[in-house]
């Protein structure tokens, strides 16, 4: 049995009365698990142990509440039998200066995993958006016979007439900004009147996660290999690739439930879903990224101003691993404990919606032969989230929670236009009047400006439409 009592206003004491066990040779200890604590073990008996803790001196006027995690282990032993065993478990130390009712202002102390897993993310954007072509699908489209594939399909409006054209992603629209706003919906619906909710939206993940795994596997091997044995048919259209990913993605995806959804295999499978989703969506102008950003942070506002903070009052650091701990968060251990969050994570949309933009500027400076964009795209997005990490910090007395998108989106968008004023390119990249390569050239992987202007002059655009374009490849002064 454990007992816990209130001494004081900063101590506490948890007394543990053993039923049918005695210590053995008085071998028990009590340690701070992350954080430094006061702690002192005293044995009354042979069953009962009493554990005082103090809390930390705090400055007048604290009002929120700091916890951390203590661990006890004692041996004890079965008079009847003699039978020897090691007692150990853990318990939250919470120090409470106040009484609270809101479980919003529990404190969330910063911790040097933070800076880790921000580090961490902007490495995957910084890789994954460099592979801008999609290597392993050569899907062949017919525009005039499909022409509603103009809206979904991720191509430039001056694409040339007759060109053969091959899948290289969807185009993020408002078609795709409604998907997000219904799947948001579906998921609080999900939670909160279906029962077996966890169980649904976990088959949800792991069926799209095996989807995922499998196409950036194949991604990986077409961006990486050397040669094309892997592109090899093994029967009819299946290739060697194509098996290879298809086990990998299974062998995570059952690894992810056999070790009981470890956070370092459920990484993983957040790395393949991210790194698919950066490959699979595009947008053609910087116009469409900054209305994209709009919605969204119009939508977090809502979210996180009014139904978090005013209808719900709960704590979002804490109560997102609580009903989205799924593979579509990267998370990595605490080198402290805060209470009831013993992880740090980063949402997969967190990256991915800003990676995207981050790609686009990618695509845009191997048009330039330049990576000036692509660094100020990352650049943008690594301050965002370090002013996003400090504004939570110091917002929680007030209890206001802040979505990251007010802070990573902005700060994007503002780099890229002050940089393309400077250097004159603002209509250009606001429109994205330029040679997308990795859109028109299909699979050619290497940029030959001659071909490409062969092409344009035997298209059949207008005059300013081949200016546009020429000068986009730095030809204007051939025309």
């Amino acid at each position: 049995m454990i007992n816990a009592t209130q001494d004081s206003k900063y101590e506490n004491s948890l007394e543990i009365i053993l039923n049918g066990y005695n210590i053995y040779n008085n071998q028990s200890s009590v340690a701070a698990l992350g954080f430094k604590q006061s702690a002192n073990l005293q044995i009354i008996n042979e069953t009962n142990i009493v554990i005082n803790n103090t809390c930390a001196d705090v400055k007048q006027g604290t009002n929120t509440i700091n916890s951390g995690m203590m661990q006890f282990q004692i041996e004890i032993i079965l008079p009847q039998s003699g039978q020897q065993e090691t007692l150990m478990f853990q318990y939250w130390f919470i120090c409470q200066y106040q009484t609270f009712n809101d479980p919003s202002q529990i404190k969330i102390n910063f911790d040097g995993s933070m800076a880790i897993i921000i580090v961490f993310g902007c490495i995957c954007v910084w890789f994954l958006t460099k592979m801008a072509k999609i290597r392993s699908l050569k899907i062949e489209m017919d525009l005039q016979k499909h022409p509603f594939l103009n809206r979904l399909i991720a191509i430039q409006a001056f694409q040339l007439e007759g060109q053969v054209l091959y899948f290289q992603g969807f185009i993020v629209n408002l078609i795709l900004y409604l998907f997000y706003i219904v799947a948001s919906v579906m998921f609080y619906v999900v939670v909160h009147y279906i029962n077996a909710w966890y169980e649904t939206v976990l088959i949800m993940c792991l069926i799209f996660a095996l989807f995922c795994c499998w196409f950036l596997f194949n991604e990986l091997q077409c961006f990486l290999s050397v040669n094309l044995k892997l592109q090899a048919e093994v029967f009819k259209s299946i290739r060697r690739c194509d098996c290879i990913s298809a086990f990998l993605s299974f062998f995570f995806v059952v690894l992810y439930l056999i070790l009981n959804q470890a956070w370092y295999i459920s990484n993983i499978i957040t790395f393949c879903i991210s790194g698919s989703l950066f490959r699979l969506f595009k947008v053609i102008n910087l116009r469409g990224v900054a209305y994209l950003y709009v919605g969204i942070i119009l939508f977090d506002c809502i979210y996180y101003f009014v139904f978090l903070t005013k209808l719900f009052h709960v704590n979002y650091e804490i109560i997102v691993l609580q009903y989205s701990n799924y593979p579509v968060l990267f998370q990595i251990p605490q080198f402290r404990y805060n209470l009831n969050k013993v992880c740090v994570w980063l949402s997969l949309m967190d990256l991915v919606v800003p990676g995207i933009s981050i790609s686009y500027l990618y695509r845009f400076d191997r048009n330039r032969n330049s990576r000036v964009y692509f660094i100020i795209g990352l650049l943008g997005l690594f301050l965002g989230i370090m002013c996003w990490l400090v504004g939570t910090l110091t917002t929680q007395n007030s209890q206001i929670q802040l979505p990251q998108s007010i802070f990573v989106y902005p700060l994007i968008i503002l780099f890229t236009c002050l940089w393309a004023i400077r250097q004159g390119d603002l209509r250009t990249i606001w429109y994205g009047e330029f040679y997308d390569k990795y859109l028109m050239d299909n699979f050619i992987v290497e940029y030959n400006p001659e071909q490409s202007k062969a092409e344009l002059e035997n298209s059949a655009l207008k005059q300013d439409q081949m200016t546009i374009l020429m000068k986009g490849l730095k030809l204007e002064s051939q025309l």
